[in-house]
């Protein structure tokens, strides 16, 4: 007998850099190096929505399977980006 489970889920989650702005120098093989100002990001968010499938299987050699498929929005000032993520597991 099989049982099973699908749940859904959404998320929102908010980072910060706190850190100072980066430099780079760019050394080229000839000629000078060049000293060059980078920016963090900054705040950066993102929202996940998905499902999850968990499955108890009988008379094989894993005892449980786990699914999920999740996709993902991320977004700051300059940046926008979209991304999809699918899992399978099987517990022995």
């Amino acid at each position: 007998m099989f049982n099973s489970f699908v749940s859904f889920f959404t998320t929102f989650t908010a980072y910060e850099d706190f850190g100072d702005n980066p430099t780079a120098v760019y050394s080229p093989i000839e000629g000078d190096s060049r000293t060059i100002s980078l920016s963090n990001l900054g705040r950066y968010n993102e929202i996940s929505a998905g499902l999850n499938f968990v499955r108890t299987l009988d008379q094989s050699k894993a005892r449980q399977m786990n699914a999920n498929i999740r996709l993902d929005s991320r977004f700051a000032n300059g940046l926008t980006s979209m991304g999809v993520a699918v899992q399978v597991r099987l517990q022995f």
